[in-house]
């Protein structure tokens, strides 16, 4: 499964639950790094960005990335995946296509 997404205020790790069509599951954890420091979990860069505006509107130069991070699930169905509840860790899209 892959993942675009990435944390902020620092890197992160959650548990996800995978769900198989037979209702089995299993459990793996999903790890971003904060959009503002580079790659720390083998993520791969999928958008970097040369700037981002503060909360008060101001722009600060600095590099930010959104990653695509993969999860290895063995073959079969999903019928669905459960997130943690992280308020840090943000998923912008899911593919069970690779990425060329």
């Amino acid at each position: 499964i892959y993942f675009l997404g990435s944390s902020n205020h620092g890197n992160y790790s959650s548990e996800i639950k995978i769900i198989y069509e037979d209702d089995s599951f299993e459990s793996k954890i999903l790890s971003f790094s904060d959009w503002c420091s580079g790659p720390s979990f083998g993520e791969k860069i999928a958008k970097e960005f040369s700037f981002r505006y503060e909360s008060n509107g101001n722009k600060q130069n600095i590099n930010c990335y959104l990653y695509i991070q993969k999860v290895k699930i063995p073959e079969g169905k999903i019928k669905g995946i459960i997130f943690s509840d992280s308020i840090n860790t943000h998923i912008f899209s899911i593919t069970l296509n690779q990425q060329q």
